[in-house]
């Protein structure tokens, strides 16, 4: 009996590992495909590749109803940059505060 329990606590020790290791999420620009951000989710934090190759960090992340909200961006100049991000539904809504705001949608998984 104690193999098994001592079985149940290493699984549940390496789920938990796994969980907080982070998370990638690649979205794909609705109007082009091939241009597609990585994101790698990290606790309170993530990093996105852009299609460009510019990385961008954000400083807040939120998970709430299956969906993450990113924010508090730096590294693209002149810009502040939010994502809504619902793996789940593989939807993903990318908005750039420049002049204005503009919104992109994008398929995520």
């Amino acid at each position: 009996m104690k193999k098994i329990y001592g079985l149940i606590f290493i699984f549940i020790f390496t789920f938990n590992l796994n969980a907080k290791a982070g998370t990638t999420i690649v979205c794909s620009y609705v109007g082009n495909l091939a241009e597609k951000s990585k994101i790698r989710i990290n606790g309170n934090n993530a990093n996105e590749i852009t299609a460009l190759g510019l990385k961008i960090s954000y400083s807040s992340v939120n998970f709430n109803n299956s969906a993450y909200t990113l924010k508090g961006s730096s590294g693209s100049l002149n810009q502040k940059r939010s994502w809504v991000i619902n793996p789940t539904r593989g939807i993903g809504k990318l908005v750039i505060m420049e002049d204005q705001a503009y919104i992109y949608d994008y398929n995520c998984n």
